[in-house]
């Protein structure tokens, strides 16, 4: 059983500090912006996200809709002098199903 149901995020930005320098896989500063966990008939619509780590991740869930979200990502330098953008901007994992990623 879910323990959220019917539930939102609608119609904002969420917005980052740029950090500048990538340190490395799972040693980012955690800018992550939404995370859906065990929730069932819920969505997000109409979401802007800038300069996170990671955008949405939708977990242990059923019956979600994410749609009309943009994902802006800003460079990061690793030692190497290559940049990188981001890591995961739209997730949906372990154990979710009927997850809608639309425009």
């Amino acid at each position: 059983m879910p323990g959220i149901q019917n539930n939102a995020v609608e119609d904002l930005t969420i917005t980052f500090r740029k950090s500048g320098r990538y340190n490395g896989h799972h040693s980012d500063r955690g800018y992550n912006a939404i995370q859906l966990v065990n929730v069932s008939n819920c969505w997000v619509r109409n979401v802007g996200i800038e300069n996170a780590d990671n955008g949405i991740f939708v977990t242990e869930s059923e019956f979600v809709t994410v749609s009309g979200v943009v994902v802006d990502s800003v460079d990061r330098t690793i030692d190497d002098g290559k940049n990188l953008n981001g890591h995961h901007a739209l997730t949906a994992t372990f154990d979710g199903q009927s997850v809608l990623y639309q425009k």
